[in-house]
């Protein structure tokens, strides 16, 4: 949404980020959810406020603890996370792919991920895992979400 938005398809990539943009993703997710909470029964997103803070965690950690700001960032997003009714969480089971947004790293996308996990547990919240083709997948959380 942010990256047609701002008109910037590099928009998410290391180097081409900032601190400000990483944490406009966090805000805009904010606004995205809250925007249609009310008038919809159920919302699905593909990311949480967690996946956001792991990029910025991964790649703006120093900047952010330089104003010890790292504690009082992960209360709110961790409290905001608590919200949701449910959280899928989808192990990697293929390597990513450079397609003119995202990064063909394999090692960043396991970083990522392993920060995202991290901050689930250290925050005790709970999610689904959900494996699988994408067939698989979507009959999961359908069956998950009662659908």
């Amino acid at each position: 949404m942010i990256c047609e938005t701002v008109n910037d398809k590099e928009y998410f990539r290391r180097g081409k980020n900032s601190l400000l943009k990483q944490l406009l993703i966090l805000i805009g997710q904010l606004v995205f959810e809250e925007q249609y909470r009310s008038n919809i029964e159920i919302q699905i997103c593909d990311r949480t406020l967690i996946d956001h803070w792991a990029y910025t965690l991964s790649i703006f950690g120093s900047e952010i603890k330089e104003g010890n700001f790292t504690e009082i960032y992960e209360e709110f997003i961790s409290q905001h996370c608590k919200s949701y009714d449910k959280i899928f969480y989808i192990p990697i089971e293929f390597n990513p792919v450079d397609d003119g947004l995202r990064e063909q790293d394999e090692i960043f996308q396991s970083e990522i991920d392993s920060l995202i996990k991290n901050l689930y547990d250290k925050y005790n919240i709970k999610y689904e895992i959900v494996s699988g083709s994408l067939e698989k997948r979507c009959t999961t959380i359908l069956e998950s979400l009662s659908i």
